[in-house]
């Protein structure tokens, strides 16, 4: 077949049953999964892989996963692209900023991580005072970085990290209904269509931007919530951007084409389908390859990605930043409100409790993760209680851990996981009784 694989080096070809390959610019890590039979020799996580399809270079990256159907038989190898060693790069220590440059941070935690990359280039925006890079993943501040940046993350066939904006540029190709489109679809739609912006950032910032999109009667509001958004002025940049690029109508496009391994994410393409009436020249936001028996591929073009400004990690319904708390009173989640509002959930948490970093709320139950500690609500925000994780006295100085992560178990809700941390060490801690009792299940 058309397709070369190499892991560590080494061709294992001559094995291989069927490749495909997933790259998106809605999802910053590319993936490429490998069918093979068990001739080959083994294998381990964290290997080079290099994919050539038709002779030409369309995927580098590492082994994630290797497991086997012993049914068929065949081995499965999941590799995802460079970008997966910032998601296992981690930051163990609290790292203070002094109003850096945004960028400098973004090439802070990228290098960190290893990998090669290009970025865009900024002098507007910068870290807000008085913040500081909790711990955690440098994936997870690179993501945030981006997002504030209005930039896009996607890996090229050589494996360098892309972050910059993107947009319709020259034509670098045609695709024609009576050459290569085997299928096509158009939908033009308002579902990912809004009319409203609104940023949460630091302490109390907000703002909040509005326009006329023709079809959309009642507020449709995509939401942007960072405590790293720490001026006015930011806030308000940061909202009229998002509104600007959400006031557009969806005009999706969804191709399967015969399979093209020069085609890439980001890459403007000029489309003639007769039947749809399109003759324009389109972005390509998503590519899903196929190589086994048949070359083909399923592309998306000018797919809109509200998840990419709407970030925040929390669950539907409910925001936490600066300032405490959120629930929608319209309870449909975080990135669409029809008509709604934000109102506070903080009861009694005290001023310096409502630096959140992360929480989870099951049913009327919320655990949250604060800059003093963790804290647990059982009447849907009214009251809170502290309560204290610890490690046992004697191992360390300082025995008071400070929480980064929550997680309730949605089967039984009264199991909790917590993620906490001192000067010293990271543990790990779990409850079977709605926290009332915690056992340091690792450190």
């Amino acid at each position: 077949m058309g397709v070369s694989v190499y892991v560590n080096g080494s061709d294992i070809s001559d094995y291989v049953v069927s490749v495909e390959r997933s790259h998106s610019l809605c999802r910053p890590i590319s993936t490429a999964t490998i069918y093979h039979t068990w001739d080959t020799g083994g294998f381990s996580t964290y290997e080079p892989v290099v994919i050539y399809e038709d002779g030409t270079k369309v995927f580098t990256g590492y082994t994630q996963e290797i497991s086997v159907k012993r049914m068929n038989p065949e081995l499965y190898i999941l590799a995802k692209d460079p970008l997966i060693r910032a998601a296992d790069t981690w930051i163990d220590t609290e790292i203070v900023t002094n109003q850096e440059w945004l960028i400098y941070w973004l090439s802070y935690f990228l290098n960190l991580s290893g990998v090669s990359f290009t970025a865009g280039t900024t002098t507007n925006k910068y870290m807000p005072p008085n913040t500081s890079w909790q711990i955690g993943s440098a994936y997870e501040h690179i993501v945030t970085l981006s997002k504030m940046l209005g930039w896009y993350i996607f890996s090229d066939p050589d494996g360098i990290i892309h972050v910059q904006d993107v947009s319709i540029g020259a034509s670098s190709k045609t695709i024609a209904t009576k050459s290569n489109i085997l299928n096509f679809k158009r939908a033009r739609s308002l579902d990912r269509a809004r009319n409203a912006t609104i940023v949460f950032g630091y302490g109390n910032l907000f703002s909040k931007q509005t326009t006329t999109v023709a079809g959309i009667s009642d507020e449709r509001v995509a939401v942007m919530a960072s405590p790293l958004v720490g001026t006015q002025a930011l806030a308000d940049e940061l909202a009229v951007t998002m509104l600007a690029d959400f006031s557009k109508i969806g005009d999706e496009k969804n191709a399967k084409i015969t399979g093209d391994p020069n085609l890439k994410i980001a890459d403007t393409v000029t489309v003639k389908e007769r039947f749809s009436k399109t003759n324009q020249p389109c972005l390509v936001t998503s590519i899903e390859s196929r190589y086994q028996e048949t070359y083909e591929m399923d592309i998306t073009l000018d797919e809109r990605c509200p998840s990419f400004w709407g970030y925040a990690p929390y669950p539907s319904g409910y925001y936490g930043a600066g300032s405490g708390i959120y629930k929608s009173t319209w309870g449909g989640g975080l990135y669409v409100l029809f008509s709604g509002e934000w109102n506070p959930i903080n009861g009694n948490l005290p001023e310096t409790a409502k630096q959140v970093y992360w929480f989870d709320v099951d049913e009327s139950v919320i655990f949250a993760a604060t800059a003093v500690g963790l804290y647990r609500s059982m009447d849907l925000g009214e009251s809170y209680t502290k309560i204290p994780l610890t490690i046992p006295s004697g191992v360390y100085t300082q025995t008071e851990m400070v929480p980064i992560g929550v997680e309730i178990d949605k089967v039984e809700p009264n199991i909790v996981w917590a993620v906490a941390y001192n000067t010293a060490v990271v543990g790990v801690y779990r409850t079977e009784d709605f926290g009332e009792t915690w056992e340091c299940i690792g450190l």
